[in-house]
């Protein structure tokens, strides 16, 4: 995997960044998702992940650069090291975007990602997918 980089530890929202072997940036954030209350921390995160297009984040650009180091990273070594400094997330959660012209309900990403998990299953999680999205609960 790459080598990557914790930005922030808030428990609202960590970050992580990454650079692959040509150049392309990327950003990956656990986000605190309210259950009860606005503001109140809680126990569920959304995992997303970013590539730098143009001096800003996206979730469109699409990068064919060795998509399993890619893979490995975020969804191995970056989530795994999320699972430990953040022993408060019992549930983790996240959706493969569709690409362009992509008309499946199950997008060709969530499979991607649902294969590299049941294959690499974080420890202490459970993985299961729910339509199009993935779903990660503490065990």
């Amino acid at each position: 995997s790459y080598q990557f980089n914790l930005e922030s530890d808030d428990p609202f929202i960590f970050k992580y960044t990454f650079e692959d072997i040509v150049g392309n940036r990327y950003l990956v954030e656990f986000k605190n998702i309210p259950v009860r209350k606005p503001g109140k921390l809680s126990n569920v995160y959304e995992l997303l992940y970013y590539v730098e297009d143009g001096g800003s984040y996206s979730v469109s650009k699409i990068v064919n650069v060795n998509p399993y180091r890619i893979l490995q990273t975020v969804f191995g070594d970056i989530l795994n090291d999320f699972i430990t400094r953040c022993p408060l997330a019992k549930e983790i959660y996240f959706v493969g975007l569709g690409k362009d012209r992509e008309k499946e309900f199950v997008t060709s990403r969530t499979r991607i990602y649902k294969r590299y998990l049941d294959m690499n299953q974080p420890n202490g999680f459970s993985v299961r997918q729910v339509g199009n999205s993935i779903k990660l609960t503490r065990i």
